[in-house]
């Protein structure tokens, strides 16, 4: 899990269809371009997102990383909505939950069923690219999610800084 919590560039705008979060845009298209090519290759990969303003942004943020026209076939077959996603599996799977904000909002995010989708898709490896401090402040249970996921994954995987992360990978 990459948290972005402190990244001063981390807010979500707020655009039709849905949110847009340029910052976890980029993360993830270092993210991939980070990886071995042999997972960009049939259905190695994937990238999730729950707005279609974020599957734009990240496609556009992929095309740039990746060297790859903004039309490209591969952009569109493996980056996509939680909802046109569903019943696709990918080696590995990088999710941005694109909500980013003070108010604790986390809009269908919460939604437990496409929460299901969104994390069920990985064969070998889930990244997700998200604020745990908006989505520890999220109204009603899915705080408490939040706050578990973030633990469980200190505990079984690795939470990482988004500034760490780039440093990791050199970016």
């Amino acid at each position: 899990l990459v948290d972005t919590s402190e990244l001063t560039d981390r807010g979500e705008t707020a655009m039709s269809p849905g949110f847009v979060n340029r910052c976890e845009a980029r993360l993830v298209a270092d993210i991939v371009a980070s990886l071995p090519d042999r997972y960009r290759a049939g259905e190695g990969l994937g990238v999730i997102a729950p707005y279609g303003g974020q599957v734009a942004a990240a496609r556009q943020a992929l095309a740039a990383a990746l060297a790859l026209a903004p039309r490209d076939a591969w952009l569109f077959d493996n980056v996509a909505t939680v909802d046109s996603f569903q019943g696709q599996e990918r080696d590995v799977i990088v999710v941005s939950l694109t909500r980013s904000n003070a108010d604790g909002a986390v809009g269908f995010v919460s939604d437990l069923h496409r929460l299901n989708v969104t994390l069920s898709r990985a064969r070998e490896q889930l990244v997700i690219v998200g604020d745990l401090s908006t989505l520890s402040a999220a109204r009603g249970g899915f705080a408490g999610f939040a706050r578990a996921l973030g633990e469980h994954v200190r505990r079984n995987g690795e939470l990482v800084a988004a500034s760490e992360l780039r440093r990791r990978i050199g970016r």
